[in-house]
C-alpha cells in the first residue's frame, strides 16, 4: 500500500510539474501555424522528459540511501558479535 501511494504522488508531482514547464514554454510558441505544432509537441516531451527525470533521480538517491542504512546495520550486527 505505501509503495502505490509513493508511485501515486510521484506520477502527480510529475504531471504536476510537466503541466507548468509546458504552459511556460509553449508561452513562448511561434506564430507560424506549421513551426508552433512542432514547438508545441517538442515542449510536452521536453516537459515530460525532465520531470520525469528529476523523480527518477529522487528516487534512486532514496534507493541508495536505504541501502546504505541496511549496510550500516549489517556493519553493527557484525561488530557486536
Amino acid at each position: 500500500m505505501k509503495k502505490i501511494l509513493k508511485l501515486g504522488i510521484s506520477i502527480v508531482g510529475v504531471l504536476f510539474f510537466s503541466a507548468n514547464i509546458f504552459y511556460c514554454t509553449v508561452a513562448g510558441a511561434p506564430e507560424n501555424p506549421k513551426a508552433a505544432v512542432v514547438y508545441i509537441i517538442l515542449a510536452g516531451i521536453f516537459s515530460l522528459l525532465s520531470s520525469s527525470f528529476v523523480c527518477i533521480c529522487f528516487h534512486y538517491i532514496l534507493y541508495l540511501q536505504r541501502k546504505l542504512e541496511k549496510k550500516e546495520k549489517e556493519g553493527d550486527q557484525n561488530r557486536a558479535a
